[in-house]
C-alpha cells in the first residue's frame, strides 16, 4: 500500500524509509514481530525488502497497516557496515 494511504491510520509520520503493508484478510504483524522481515519472491527467491517496526500494541495488526523500516532507505549504510 502507498504511503500516503498508511499515513491515515497513524497519528504520528509515515517516512519514505517506511514500507506499509495491510496484510492478507486485514491481519499482519503480531505483538513479538518487532525486527522479523518481510520478504518478495523474485523468480522463486525469497528478497528480504523491510523489518518490522511498529504497530499498535493490542495484538495483531487488523484492519490497520503494519509499519516496516524499508531496506533500501538504509542499503549504503548497510554495505558500508558488512
Amino acid at each position: 500500500m502507498s504511503n500516503r494511504d498508511c499515513q491515515q491510520s497513524f497519528d504520528f509520520t509515515i517516512h519514505s524509509s517506511h514500507l506499509c503493508t495491510a496484510g492478507l484478510g486485514g491481519v499482519g504483524t503480531c505483538d513479538g514481530d518487532s525486527g522479523g522481515p518481510i520478504t518478495v519472491d523474485q523468480n522463486n527467491v525469497k528478497i528480504q525488502v523491510g523489518i518490522v517496526s511498529f504497530g499498535l500494541s493490542d495484538g495483531c495488526q487488523r484492519g490497520i497497516p503494519s509499519v516496516y523500516t524499508r531496506l533500501t532507505s538504509f542499503l549504503s549504510w548497510i554495505n558500508a557496515n558488512l
